[in-house]
Order: structure tokens, then C-alpha cells, then sequence
């Protein structure tokens, strides 16, 4: 093994409030730093509460010019850093092809292992990414995946390894008394909340969430939908919500730094997404001990609880509206305190960064940790 920790470049196109970013950060969080070096190289924005959680745990950011507006530049900069940084390993985040852009630069720099990682199971740039497949095979060593079904989307027939996304479980599970707080605070004593939590963008849905809602709402005067996040739907959002009979049962909380709270308020948790990789909000929200109520396009390998009903969006809101009905009749309150940790142990940060320790150690043809 070589003197001193292996210098790691972790790639990401912004470090706002995202998936990536969350992973990221868990991530590096539970990295022996011995052992492993990272830095992380954004080129786009950073969330303040990102940075802040970065720079807590001695990782530097290093921000180059915007990967969108400045591309030429963007790159330039990142061949200067890889040259003077000189990692052995290079691991770039994303969703598509494009990421054949940072990983042909380092190759370029002559960086060992270099390392395309799957988040999700589509893009919004599908031409450009069918073109860029033949320079993308040839630019990465190895091809990490959040779970089966993002791996297929971006490396089709060739192989990659699975590199779940994890969460500090002990930080999400249920807290009876958290949770009388918080519905306290929100005004909620009494109702039956139904949590979603994501960006308010078009992959998450909202907008047939709270169709769904309403259709329940009409029927039971408790129901309440308590959305968490922020994005460029909002506005758009606040206007369906607007002309809905039942605003005042529709709350759009914000963006939360720490959302754990709020889980614990929710009686049951929702995510119609149009895709997903491995929604690292479902992981949070199973170990709160939520029943959930997913989209059936989302990746088997996120299901960790027999608490998960899958659905498919092409049943329509109707049928939606019908199971969140079924689910609030089945819920109970108490039994969220009995989940089992040894379910949702392949998900803690602890487990996911050992798995990613030894992914590195392979790629380099260094020992791994038992």
C-alpha cells in the first residue's frame, strides 16, 4: 500500500441540494481519511450547509469555472487541478455520457483509476448522450452504479459494480417524541400527514401528488400534504395549489438542511417520481419507519422494508388517492418504533463507505478491508 492516504478527486457537476451531493458528503464523511484523501472539484454551485458540513470535516472544495455557461474553461481548470493535485483516482458523478468531458481530461492527466458513477436511470440529454457513447467506453477503468437499474441505463451490456447510496440511519429513526414536537410546532396535532421530500422539479412530480391529494382530501377532512424542498416548479406549483379547495391543507415547508424532524411528523411518505436512481429520500424515509407509496419505476434494490407499495403512475390519481387511503386505514403509529436495523444496515453510511473503500482498494490492486 503507498505511504500516506490515496489522493481521491470526487467530480460533481454542483453541490446544492441534491442526491450527489448528499451522497458525496455522507460519504466522504465516514471515509477512513488515513486511508483515502478526497477533495471534491464542482463546477457549478455550492449550498452554503454543504460547504459548511465540508469544510467541518477537512474536505476541500475546489470550484472551477461553470460546467454549463464556461465549458472550455471549466476544463482547463480541471486539467490544471488533476496535473498539480495528481490523484490516483478520479471519480466523477452524474447521470450521462457527458461525463466522458472530466474522465477524458484524466486520462489526459494520467490518473489511474478512473471511476464513471451512475445516479440515475435517465437524462435530460438524451441525444448528446447517445452520441458521446463511443468516447465515453473509452475514457473510464471502472463503472460504479447507485443500483441495478441506473448501472443498465448508462453502461448497458458492459459491467460496472453496485455502490449503494447511504444514510445515517441512527439520525432518521423514529422518535415519539420528536415527532409530537414537531407536529406541534407545524400546527399538524390531529392529522394525517402525507410527507414528500425532493426538489420541486419535473422528475419528482409533484404535480400529480398533489392531485392525488386532493382526491383524498376530499374525503377525509385530516389529511394534510406537507411538501419539502425547493426548485424551478415552485412557482409554477404554488399556482395549481392556488385555485385548490383545499390550500390551506397543502403546505409547501421550504428546503430543510435537516429534514430528519420532519420525516417523524409524516404518517406516511410519498414519491410519484417519473424516474429515479436510488432516492436517497425513500432510504430516509423507510428508516423513520414510514409506509411509502412509491412509483413503480423506481429500482427494486431501494426497497428495504415490507412497508414499500409500489404503483405505477399510469394507474392515475385515482388509484393513488385509493391506496393512500388504504395506508391510512393500516397505519399505526407505534410499530414505527419496532423496525428492524438489521434491514436497513446495506444503507448506513458506515456500511456504504466500507463497500466504497474496498472499490477503491480493487480498483487500485490494493488490499481490501475485511
Amino acid at each position: 500500500m503507498p505511504r500516506g492516504p490515496i489522493p481521491v478527486a470526487m467530480v460533481v457537476d454542483n453541490l446544492g441540494r441534491n442526491g450527489i451531493a448528499a451522497y458525496v458528503l455522507n460519504t466522504c464523511s465516514q471515509l477512513d481519511h488515513k486511508q483515502i484523501a478526497p477533495f471534491i472539484v464542482v463546477g457549478g454551485g455550492v449550498d452554503s450547509a454543504n460547504a459548511a458540513q465540508a469544510k467541518a470535516m477537512g474536505i476541500p472544495i475546489i470550484a472551477l469555472p461553470n460546467r454549463k455557461r464556461h465549458p472550455v474553461a471549466y476544463l482547463h481548470k480541471l486539467s490544471q487541478i488533476l496535473r498539480a493535485q495528481r490523484p490516483q483516482i478520479v471519480h466523477v458523478h452524474g447521470n450521462s455520457r457527458t461525463m466522458a468531458l472530466e474522465l477524458s481530461v484524466a486520462k489526459r492527466c494520467h490518473c489511474s483509476a478512473r471511476i464513471a458513477h451512475s445516479h440515475n436511470s435517465t437524462c435530460d440529454h438524451k441525444l448528446l448522450h447517445r452520441l458521446l457513447k463511443p468516447v465515453f467506453v473509452r475514457s473510464y477503468t471502472h463503472g460504479l452504479a447507485c443500483g441495478s437499474k441506473a448501472g443498465r441505463w448508462l453502461f448497458e451490456d458492459r459491467p460496472f459494480a453496485i455502490a449503494p447510496n447511504g444514510i445515517d440511519v441512527a439520525h432518521f429513526l423514529f422518535d415519539g417524541q420528536t415527532r409530537e414536537c414537531t407536529r406541534a410546532e407545524l400546527g399538524l396535532e390531529g392529522k394525517f400527514v402525507i410527507g414528500h421530500v425532493g426538489g420541486l422539479n419535473t422528475q419528482k412530480n409533484q404535480a400529480f401528488l398533489i392531485a392525488s391529494f386532493e382526491q383524498v382530501a376530499q374525503r377525509d377532512s385530516q389529511a394534510v400534504l406537507l411538501l419539502v424542498g425547493a426548485g424551478p416548479l415552485e412557482a409554477e406549483l404554488k399556482r395549481q395549489v392556488a385555485s385548490s379547495p383545499f390550500i390551506s391543507r397543502i403546505l409547501f415547508y421550504g428546503p430543510s438542511e435537516d429534514p430528519s424532524k420532519l420525516y417523524q411528523a409524516m404518517d406516511m411518505f410519498a414519491l410519484p417520481s417519473l424516474f429515479e436512481g436510488l432516492p436517497i429520500s425513500l432510504l430516509e424515509a423507510q428508516s423513520a419507519g414510514l409506509p411509502c407509496l412509491v412509483a413503480n419505476n423506481i429500482d427494486s434494490d431501494v426497497v428495504l422494508t415490507n412497508q414499500v407499495t409500489a404503483l405505477p403512475l399510469e394507474a392515475g390519481t385515482q388509484a393513488w388517492a385509493q391506496e393512500i387511503a388504504r395506508i391510512r386505514q393500516s397505519a399505526q403509529t407505534h410499530s414505527r418504533s419496532q423496525q428492524q436495523a438489521q434491514e436497513l444496515r446495506s444503507i448506513d453510511t458506515t456500511h456504504t463507505a466500507r463497500v466504497l473503500l474496498n472499490q477503491y482498494q480493487s480498483f487500485l490492486s490494493l488490499p481490501s478491508e475485511s
